[in-house]
């Protein structure tokens, strides 16, 4: 998957933090994070996940692989 510079800072802030990404705000996600992590989420590179009622994503082994290999470019 080609991931365009959106998508490698959200798989960024997800490496970096170790956790993931929760608690965007419902309206946040679905007006424009979901847009974005949909396809990396199809390609599992990411995980939806909720914490709290708020949704959130976390980086797999695939994601991370995938953020190494677009650095390396």
């Amino acid at each position: 998957m080609k991931l365009n510079s959106t998508q490698r800072e959200i798989l960024r802030m997800c490496a970096d933090n170790g956790l993931g990404r929760i608690g965007w705000p419902l309206q946040t996600w679905e007006k424009a994070a979901e847009a974005q992590c949909k396809p990396m989420i199809k390609a599992k590179l990411i995980e939806f996940m909720r914490l709290g009622g708020y949704p959130g994503i976390k980086i797999t082994d695939a994601g991370r692989a995938a953020l190494n290999d677009e650095v390396g470019k």
